[in-house]
C-alpha cells in the first residue's frame, strides 16, 4: 500500500510553439521529443518527508542541447510527479514557467 513515486521531471517546449499552437499548459501525453520534450529526473532527494505525508521531497534536471542561437528564445517549463496510489498512476504538476536561457545565467 502506500504512494511511490514514479518519475519526477520537466516538460519543456519553445514558448513561440506553444503561442503558435495556442498551448497554455504541456502534460505529459505532450512530450513528443520534437516540439515538447520530457526531461526526467534520475535524483530524488528526501527533504524530511515521512510516511504520514509530511515534509516533502524534492528533485533536480538537467537541461542540455539547447543551441546557443536559442538561448534569447523564451522557453515555457513545468515540473511534474508522477506516483503510484495503491496501483492507480497519478501525475501532478506544478507551475509553469517562461524564461529565456541567458536570463537565467545572469542569476548565476
Amino acid at each position: 500500500g502506500g504512494v511511490k513515486i514514479k518519475s519526477a521531471g520537466m516538460l519543456l517546449a519553445k514558448k513561440s510553439y506553444m503561442d503558435g499552437n495556442k498551448i497554455t499548459a504541456l502534460k505529459l501525453s505532450d512530450a513528443n521529443g520534437k516540439n515538447v520534450h520530457k526531461v526526467e529526473s534520475t535524483s530524488l532527494y528526501n527533504d524530511s518527508a515521512k510516511a504520514d505525508g509530511s515534509g516533502f521531497y524534492y528533485f533536480a534536471t538537467n537541461i542540455n542541447g539547447i543551441s546557443r542561437k536559442n538561448w534569447d528564445k523564451n522557453f515555457y517549463a513545468i515540473s511534474y510527479i508522477t506516483y503510484d496510489d495503491g496501483g492507480e498512476l497519478k501525475t501532478v504538476y506544478g507551475a509553469g514557467y517562461t524564461v529565456a536561457v541567458n536570463v537565467l545565467a545572469e542569476g548565476l
